[in-house]
């Protein structure tokens, strides 16, 4: 999935995280990471799944808060949706 439509599913905030999870622990792990090519993939597996870590699956947290100039933008859970669907999904 490309950086654009994945952005635009975070922003629409209904991501399980058993969905992710289910994507991460489907994905190939060999070579390099499409969002940081200093990164082989299976270490960024291994940081998503990390910090997806505790959470139920069933869940589907808030991807958004209002940021600077009263703007809606992604929090941090929303940028991990957003980095998760463009790498694997």
């Amino acid at each position: 999935m490309n950086q654009t439509t994945a952005k635009k599913k975070a922003y629409e905030g209904n991501i399980r995280v058993g969905y992710l999870r289910e994507l991460l622990n489907k994905a190939n792990n060999t070579g390099v990471c499409k969002i940081n090519p200093s990164l082989p993939r299976a270490k960024a597996i291994e940081m998503f799944l990390a910090g997806l870590e505790g959470r139920d699956d069933n869940d589907t947290p808030n991807t958004t808060m209002i940021g600077r100039r009263d703007r809606i933008t992604l929090n941090v859970f929303g940028m991990t949706v957003k980095n998760i669907l463009a790498e694997f999904g």
